[in-house]
């Protein structure tokens, strides 16, 4: 059962899933993240924060799309994207006081697939964004000025996607992973959660 899976409209495409998302993340990652950047003013919104956003959004959900496009393209299958209604209006709202506590989508694969496979796969999801998220931190200590915000947002959106994407729920890649193997999901979990509370700047 696909607890999360609450679409906008009974007729729609992945693409236009993958857009409203993207859309919808961008948004609500420039105004959580307004709180961290010096000097803040509408200027500096418009200018530096919407765009940085959407940046952050495309990366972190095109890598989560990406990595399981490729891995799953390597046994044979596709993937997906579908929109969660829930999760874009908890993203919105959640976004005003500074964190966010929802993803508004998320990639699914598509046909039938035994659970090792799907965990696999699935596994790229959460592990590409750890990665990255974990990279530009690292970036973003030794950096400082603007240059060191706009590091600060990015990581802290991939590691925020790493998380709630990990999460044991249908149809997130946690809930494919756990059902592959229980011991590599509190791992992966267990990695996702300390670098976004250690590095995430403020999502927890």
């Amino acid at each position: 059962m696909d607890i999360l899976n609450f679409n906008i409209r009974q007729h729609h495409s992945a693409k236009e899933d993958f857009l409203i998302s993207f859309i919808v993340l961008g948004l609500a990652l420039s105004i959580a993240y307004r709180r961290i950047i010096s000097g803040y003013s509408p200027e500096k919104f418009l200018f530096l924060l919407l765009p940085v956003g959407f940046l952050s959004s495309l990366i972190a959900i095109g890598l989560s799309y990406g990595s399981m496009s490729f891995f799953s393209e390597r046994y044979g299958y596709r993937v997906n994207f579908t929109l969660f209604t829930s999760g874009i209006i908890f993203a919105l709202v959640t976004s005003i006081f500074g964190f966010i506590i929802s993803l508004p989508g998320c990639t699914r694969i598509i046909g039938s697939v035994n659970n090792e496979i799907e965990g696999k796969i699935a596994l790229s999801s959460p592990l590409m964004n750890i990665v990255l998220g974990a990279l530009l931190s690292a970036f973003s200590f030794i950096s400082s000025g603007t240059l060191s915000e706009i590091f600060i947002i990015i990581s802290g959106s991939s590691l925020m996607v790493a998380v709630f994407s990990s999460l044991p729920v249908p149809p997130l890649p946690g809930y494919s992973i756990l059902k592959w193997n229980f011991y590599i999901y509190i791992i992966e979990l267990a990695f996702s959660v300390t670098f976004l509370v250690s590095l995430g700047h403020g999502f927890i």
